[in-house]
């Protein structure tokens, strides 16, 4: 779209963006206590990664 003001021109240029749709990889994770706040990124396929490997060496012992 093209508009004129005050004798000049400008390009108007309108995009449609969807965003991707992807499955979540992190969480953020937030502690807050009487005077601090802790704030922390957790990746969810390193977290499941370490409560199986946890599960195998303490639930399950060969």
């Amino acid at each position: 779209m093209l508009k004129r003001r005050r004798n000049k021109w400008y390009a108007i240029f309108v995009f449609d963006v969807a965003p991707e749709r992807r499955p979540p990889a992190e969480a953020i994770a937030f502690d807050v206590n009487e005077n601090s706040v802790a704030v922390a990124k957790v990746s969810l396929l390193a977290t499941v990664d370490r409560i199986a490997s946890w599960n195998r060496q303490y639930i399950n012992p060969a």
